[in-house]
């Protein structure tokens, strides 16, 4: 029986390597126009997109598109969110332009939603932070905060093993932090247990969306300050402390 998952670790190595778009080593030969060079980057990642999914019936293409936009310098790194295609640019009867305006929807929308997540991991990391330094004895919460940045749906045996814990001791911390709404339990009646970081678990249909108004949005971990500002407290201060403790340096 075939892998319907093989081709990903593969792509897993891919994602990480270097290299310019021609090194790619592309089961077909691209056709391309004299003024393929002079075209927008972005246009050009499409075009090589639709003739490699006209060539290669597989997930192969769809994986692929992360590492060609980024050696093709669309992008700064090479982005998993935007894998992906349109089925149509597997039908060789359609336009070019209709079925790279398609592709290039569905990666708008890839990265309006990636963007979306990476405000609420920013929104989850920044909550944990204010209720971790609001505890005399956080033990390893901050710990376990970010292992879930890395593993954001968790369970006690992969704390355990992560964090150097028994396994009861791995429920507990996982337990305290659902206490504080750092992690939401997604098991339910299961007997293995099983917890998300709040977002994914919303993202994922594992938890309800929260109800009602939005709440009030976290200030800022360190509140800017200007230099001006900073230079006359600090000039204020020594003034003061001149002013009470001056005639003890004098009369030494």
């Amino acid at each position: 029986m075939d892998d319907p998952f093989s081709a990903f670790d593969g792509w897993r190595r891919s994602l990480a390597a270097t290299g310019h778009h021609w090194q790619e080593q592309l089961p077909f030969t691209p056709e391309l126009d004299d003024g393929f060079a002079a075209a927008p980057a972005l246009l050009r990642a499409c075009e090589v997109m639709r003739q490699f999914a006209l060539a290669d019936r597989s997930i192969q293409p769809w994986l692929w598109l992360p590492v060609l936009l980024h050696r093709m310098g669309v992008t700064q790194a090479p982005l998993p969110s935007l894998a992906g295609g349109h089925k149509a640019l597997r039908f060789g009867s359609l336009q070019a332009g209709p079925q790279c305006l398609r592709l290039l929807r569905q990666m708008t929308r890839a990265a309006d939603q990636s963007i979306a997540s990476i405000d609420a991991i920013e929104d989850d990391r920044r909550r944990a932070i204010y209720a971790i330094s609001g505890l005399h004895r956080p033990g390893l919460l901050t710990a376990l905060a970010a292992a879930l940045l890395h593993h954001p749906v968790t369970s006690p045996d992969r704390i355990a093993e992560t964090l150097g814990l028994t396994l009861s001791g791995a429920g507990k911390l996982l337990d305290r932090a659902a206490s504080m709404a750092l992690v939401r339990e997604v098991s339910g009646r299961r007997s293995w247990r099983v917890y998300a970081a709040p977002d994914v678990a919303i993202a994922l249909g594992l938890a309800p969306a929260l109800r009602g108004r939005p709440r009030k949005a976290l200030d800022p971990l360190v509140p800017p300050k200007d230099i001006d500002d900073i230079v006359s407290t600090f000039d204020r201060e020594m003034a003061e402390f001149d002013a009470r403790f001056g005639s003890l340096a004098n009369g030494a």
